[in-house]
This record gives C-alpha cells, sequence and structure tokens, in this order.
C-alpha cells in the first residue's frame, strides 16, 4: 500500500473491503484484453472466487467490455465493481449477478481503471 492512512480511511466501504480482502497470491491468472502502453484487463483466481483489474494508460476516457466467459459454465457469481467517478478521486460501486455468458461496460477515465471481486453465490 503506497499511500497515507487518510487515504485509505477516506475510500467508500466496497473499495476498503476489496483491499483488506484481495489474495497476495493466486490459483490462476488470465489476461482477458489489452496492448501494452494502453490498457489492461486481468482476472485473477483465488478459490472459487476471481479478482479482476482494468487500467487505461491512455490521455482519453474509453468504454471497455468487461467479459466473463473465463468463468465456469452453469454457475452464477455476485460481482462488486469498483469503478472511476466523474474525477480521479471518485469512485462508483456497482453490483450485479454474472454468468459466462454476461459482460459489462466499464467507463474508465483518462490513465484510470477499475477493479472488480467475483464471489460464487451458494
Amino acid at each position: 500500500m503506497a499511500d497515507r492512512p487518510s487515504g485509505y480511511l477516506e475510500l467508500p466501504d466496497p473499495a476498503r473491503t476489496f483491499l483488506r480482502e484481495v489474495p497476495a497470491a493466486w490459483d490462476d491468472t488470465k489476461l482477458l484484453d489489452g496492448y501494452p502502453g494502453r490498457d489492461i484487463i486481468i482476472a485473477r483466481q483465488k478459490g472459487a472466487s476471481w479478482h479482476i483489474g482494468g487500467l487505461n494508460g491512455e490521455q482519453t476516457e474509453k468504454t471497455k467490455t468487461l467479459a466473463f466467459g473465463f468463468l465456469p459454465e452453469g454457475k452464477r457469481y455476485r460481482l462488486t465493481l469498483i469503478v472511476d467517478g466523474t474525477h480521479d478521486r471518485d469512485l462508483a460501486v456497482q453490483y450485479a449477478v454474472v454468468d459466462r455468458s454476461s459482460s459489462v461496460h466499464v467507463k474508465e477515465l483518462r490513465r484510470g481503471g477499475f477493479v472488480a471481486s467475483v464471489t460464487p453465490l451458494p
């Protein structure tokens, strides 16, 4: 972690929870999309859960499609998506139920990004 304590304390609860729960070691890693120097979306698995991160390395806003084709067939997951808000110090949180056939559009600010956690539903 590379910020002042106040920087973390000011985050919304879902962002603090993500930082507290994101694993340090992984069972699998998948490159979902990206091009060197432009952008990237990576999914990392720990147990039955996935954590996804996306970065926009360019100076313009863009909208990316986050597809969940890497998930197993026949299972549903709870998605917690933390995205750029209206400016670089603002975050927005979205929740959804997704499966292998789902996709969501994610708006990224210039030099922005997103994180997501995908956990299996009972």
